[in-house]
């Protein structure tokens, strides 16, 4: 996948099924697509995306809407 363009993120969070744990999603805003789906909402389950971006690209993510989570510990 083609991140090297990725500049504003979306994460949000959701149940697949009422009363299962939740799954996280995090959506390149400007494409609209989707860049990462993981279960559950921790800081550890997206590191992975993070790493995978790799620090320059992630130094150009301009913009980031989340939901203030504490899950996420960001």
């Amino acid at each position: 996948m083609d991140l090297y363009s990725v500049r504003r993120i979306a994460m949000e969070e959701f149940a697949i099924q009422k009363g299962h744990r939740n799954t996280t999603v995090i959506v390149d805003v400007e494409r609209k697509r989707v860049l990462w789906i993981e279960r559950r909402r921790s800081r550890a389950q997206i590191r992975p995306f993070f790493e995978q971006l790799g620090p320059v690209r992630s130094a150009q993510v301009q913009a980031v809407a989340m939901d203030m989570d504490t899950a996420y510990d960001v």
